[in-house]
């Protein structure tokens, strides 16, 4: 069956739905992304360019911020030179917007945690039991989940390292 993607309303709409594929991450990913705004986090092995690095996700992005001054989008990555050495847009799209575009490196006593998430608002979820795997689930409101998985990210951002390499040097 289906999933009609019009009716379902971040932080409203409490289904949970099977991932299967890129394209079926791409499609939810987006459509969370369109009704977010303020709050996007992130925890990847490396942001899939194929996934996040288009220029419609981009432009959302840049969108998010310029339509919110409180917008704060955390992106916790076990390897964020990958960013840089493929030439990910988030890279110049963090440089110029610091401010509100923050990416750290997961520290090593992470190691253990092989999933992959994306938070929306405090409300939806996108979850990968495997990083490497685009099987999972999602959910436009799943409440209770979010908060414990936020939790967990907001332990691990607490003792990420910052990524040095991603900023923008001013001389």
């Amino acid at each position: 069956m289906a999933i009609d993607l019009d009716k379902l309303k971040l932080g409203i709409d409490s289904g949970e739905y099977t991932l299967n594929s890129r394209a079926d991450n791409y499609r939810y990913f987006w459509h969370m992304l369109q009704q977010s705004r303020q709050q996007l986090d992130i925890f990847s092995t490396h942001l899939d360019h194929k996934l996040y690095d288009t220029t419609e996700i981009i432009t959302r992005l840049q969108s998010l911020i310029h339509q919110n001054q409180h917008t704060r989008i955390r992106l916790l990555l076990r390897n964020p030179r990958h960013l840089l050495s493929y030439g990910h847009r988030i890279v110049e799209l963090s440089r110029r917007l610091s401010t509100y575009i923050e990416i750290r490196q997961l520290a090593e006593t992470c190691d253990e945690h092989i999933e992959s998430f994306c938070l929306f608002d405090r409300q939806g979820i996108i979850y990968r039991p495997n990083a490497e795997q685009f099987e999972g689930w999602f959910s436009f409101h799943a409440g209770v989940r979010v908060k414990s998985i936020s939790g967990f990210f907001n332990e691990a951002w607490d003792t990420s390292l910052p990524c040095h390499e991603t900023r923008r040097l001013y001389l």
